[in-house]
């Protein structure tokens, strides 16, 4: 097969990374050809997109429709639903043939606002990591404590968590860090800022990962999210504190860790205490992290695309 990939190859974006990289590398290894889109010289077998490309751009338009013409699958990959991509969801609904998403939230979503068919693409764990970081946890004076993602997920999921981690940072039982692109943060918690070549080193030195989609702005998009962060993070040998968000939780489920989610500040404050523990910490990782890495790792994506697209 000659798959054709629409994208604008930014290594910096985790879509990028995490779906077009992954899929790429997964489809070649299993002896397909994988090819820019823009770059093509021979008719393709199909055509696969994000969401981030405009099918309405004139330069991408009269492609598109020229592959519809000559009968050549168009798949698009929606793995967020903001209020603001609704107009381009829709767009790419009228031409796609299967509207792939990396989750059953996500499809049950997608599925209500469109009649396409829709089929699930996990998010392959980030940086094509497809073996774990084997760390054994010993005791710190303090639990070194971090939070990762962007500026405006912070201040949507976290701002109701904020006065427990000021409490723990005061009390001494934790150091708090955010790896992060902040303006600014304030001077009693410790700031890294994100750059994707320094970003695992920097998470490895953790012992616990604070993640929270908690849907505090009553926004579809909070709530339906990837367990990206969550298999990467584990899969690096930290491990994760979660919201009880739909992903976060199924993941832990399987690996028999639900008691780790949360959905209040009293839950939260639980949990760090009870993974303070570096043998607890050693068990969470004994209990998930071979089972993330067979279910993420990126040669699963391949078979599973292939899988879809040839099921009728």
């Amino acid at each position: 097969m000659i798959l054709g990939i629409l994208t604008d190859n930014n290594p910096k974006d985790a879509t990028h990374r995490i779906t077009i990289q992954a899929l790429s590398k997964s489809l070649k290894e299993l002896g397909h050809e994988v090819v820019d889109a823009y770059a093509l010289k021979t008719t393709p077998d199909a055509i696969f997109s994000t969401r981030h490309i405009d099918p309405t751009d004139q330069n991408i338009e009269g492609f598109l429709k020229e592959c519809k013409d000559n009968n050549i699958p168009i798949y698009v990959f929606i793995n967020d639903v903001y209020r603001v991509d609704n107009n381009r969801l829709q767009q790419w609904a009228l031409i796609s043939d299967i509207i792939f998403t990396p989750t059953k939230c996500h499809k049950i979503f997608i599925e209500s606002i469109c009649s396409n068919r829709v089929e699930v693409l996990p998010d392959s764990i980030d940086y094509l990591i497809d073996t774990p970081i084997i760390k054994t946890h010993k005791n710190n004076s303090k639990t070194k404590i971090c939070w990762f993602g962007s500026p405006e997920s912070y201040n949507k999921s976290m701002n109701i968590y904020q006065p427990l981690i000021d409490k723990l940072i005061k009390d001494n039982l934790i150091e708090y860090t955010i790896i992060s692109n902040f303006p600014e943060v304030p001077n009693h918690i410790k700031y890294i800022p994100f750059s994707t070549e320094t970003f695992c080193k920097n998470l490895q030195q953790f012992d616990l990962c604070v993640l929270s989609h908690s849907p505090l702005d009553y926004d579809i998009n909070t709530i339906v999210k990837s367990p990206n962060k969550l298999t990467l993070s584990i899969s690096l040998g930290v491990p994760c504190v979660v919201s009880r968000t739909p992903s976060y939780r199924e993941v832990l489920e399987e690996c028999q860790l639900e008691e780790y989610c949360f959905s209040s500040p009293l839950e939260l404050e639980k949990i760090i205490k009870t993974l303070s523990s570096p043998e607890k910490r050693n068990e969470y990782l004994e209990k998930s992290q071979n089972k993330i890495i067979n279910k993420f790792k990126y040669q699963n994506l391949g078979k599973i695309f292939l899988h879809e697209i040839n099921r009728k």
